[in-house]
């Protein structure tokens, strides 16, 4: 298995595991309704691209055999120091 960070030119790819995945988690427990809704709000090729672009988030795919079978997003909060006077 390997991991390599996700390119722009794979939010295509991108997209699809992230449907179907959370397909396969939440639609035993969601109205088809509220997942079409969910899936087109969040995992629209421009929102994908916006989060991917943003310097606090990293998608990464989990690759068997040069094979997509997974995927993780890592959000980073960068905390300010907490300055006494």
């Amino acid at each position: 298995m390997e991991v390599i960070k996700v390119e722009e030119h794979q939010l295509a790819v991108l997209q699809e595991i992230s449907r179907v995945t959370f397909i396969e988690t939440y639609a035993q427990a969601n109205t088809e309704a509220d997942m079409q809704a969910y899936l087109a709000a969040h995992f629209s090729i421009e929102q994908l691209e916006k989060e991917l672009q943003n310097p606090a988030s990293y998608f990464y795919f989990i690759q068997k055999d040069k094979q997509v079978v997974g995927y993780l997003k890592l959000n980073v909060v960068r905390h300010k120091p907490n300055h006494r006077k």
